[in-house]
C-alpha cells in the first residue's frame, strides 16, 4: 500500500481491519471492497495493493464488457459473473 497515493481512509480502514483480524477478535472477512471514481484516480492500484496485502486474490470486473445488445445476453453475462465469484469462496 506504500505505492498508492492518497487513499488515507481507505488505507487506515485496511489497517485496521486487518490488525483486528489477525488478533482474533471474530470479524468476519470483508466480502468485497467497491471503489469507485474518476478514470487515472488509482482504483486499480489501490485494488491490486489490497489483494497483495491481505493475500486474497483478486476479481476484477468491467461493466463495459458484461453489457451486449442481444435481448437476454447481459443478464446471462452477470449470472456468471457472480457464479464465478461466489466460487472463488
Amino acid at each position: 500500500m506504500d505505492t498508492v497515493g492518497g487513499m488515507n481512509f481507505l488505507k487506515a480502514w485496511l489497517r485496521k481491519r486487518q490488525r483486528a483480524l489477525t488478533a482474533g477478535f471474530g470479524l468476519p472477512r470483508p466480502k468485497g471492497i467497491l471503489l469507485f471514481g474518476v478514470p487515472g484516480c488509482g482504483k486499480s492500484l489501490a485494488a491490486k495493493a489490497c489483494a497483495g496485502q491481505w493475500k486474497l486474490p483478486l476479481l476484477r470486473l468491467d461493466t463495459g464488457r458484461l453489457f451486449s445488445s442481444p435481448v437476454g445476453s447481459s443478464e446471462e453475462n452477470c449470472r456468471k459473473t457472480i457464479q464465478l465469484a461466489e466460487s472463488r469462496n
